[in-house]
């Protein structure tokens, strides 16, 4: 840690890739360290625990969008040996619990990213809401409620609730997609749907896996020409137009440093003119 202070604050490393391994570095052997002292608690939930303070400390520190990734999945591993702990028949309130935690880090998150203050944190708050988004789909989806629940039966009512969730919360998403106007959730909803047909079809397998591809991809091919025509005008907010006026002024700031430090080229005279011949004579004096 000694080290990664001196390459970011002396040295001004940011993203070069040497701080990323110093941080990771860092992370891996203090939680080593702590883990070979063998202190008496449960070694996942130890590592879980170690991991998240370091990596929460680190991504806020360093404002560094892997850490914080690092540090949203420790907390969700932590969660999950809380409930480990408790017992077995409290993992079937552990989906709840990570749908309610996602969705209030969601709105914590997309509240802070909103404030000009923290101008600086705005890569690492927008990272954090986008996967709190992610965590909070999946935590209901059936496939990963079925893993989590380690064998335990899921009551028929919880079933169809999960089941509803993975297959209609994408729907919701692309909706508020288009209310609201952000790429964002665009993105995430059409993953999501993706998400939900490949659980759909991990349970119900109806086609072999390379003509469930090729349908996919044909589907997905008429779907953007579709929209890429229907999108000519503008409907709803979005518009598809590759003829779209660029900004007169978005190159200045390299038209600023040309004119500060460009090169003058000036042509200059050599002393050695060959004469005669009129190609390739070199001064041979005849013609070709």
């Amino acid at each position: 840690y000694a080290a990664l202070e001196i390459i970011t604050r002396i040295k001004k490393h940011y993203n070069s890739g040497v701080d990323t391994v110093l941080m990771a570095a860092t992370v891996v052997c203090i939680t080593m360290g702590f883990v070979q002292m063998q202190v008496r608690m449960n070694t996942d939930l130890l590592i879980a625990l170690i991991v998240f303070i370091l990596s929460m400390f680190i991504s806020f520190r360093f404002v560094d969008r892997l850490a914080g990734l690092v540090c949203f999945g420790a907390f969700i591993s932590l969660v999950y040996h809380l409930f480990v702990l408790v017992g077995k028949s409290s993992l079937l309130f552990l989906p709840f619990t990570l749908i309610i935690i996602c969705g209030g880090m969601y709105f914590l998150f997309k509240k802070k990213y909103e404030q000009t203050s923290l101008f600086y944190y705005k890569p690492l708050l927008q990272t954090m809401y986008v996967f709190s988004l992610l965590g909070f789909y999946l935590s209901g989806n059936i496939f990963i409620v079925n893993k989590f629940s380690e064998g335990i039966q899921i009551p028929i009512v919880l079933s169809i609730f999960f089941w509803s969730w993975t297959m209609l919360l994408p729907i919701f998403f692309l909706w508020r997609s288009i209310k609201t106007r952000e790429a964002i959730f665009i993105r995430i909803g059409i993953l999501f749907i993706a998400v939900s047909f490949l659980t759909y079809r991990y349970y119900f397998p109806i086609l072999p896996p390379e003509l469930a591809m090729l349908v996919a991809g044909t589907i997905l091919i008429l779907l953007s020409y579709f929209f890429m025509k229907h999108l000519k005008q503008q409907r709803h907010g979005f518009i598809f137009d590759n003829n779209r006026k660029s900004n007169p002024y978005e190159n200045i700031e390299g038209l600023i440093i040309g004119q500060a430090f460009g090169h003058h080229f000036h042509n200059s005279k050599t002393n050695t003119e060959f004469g005669g011949g009129k190609f390739g004579g070199g001064g041979a004096g005849s013609n070709f």
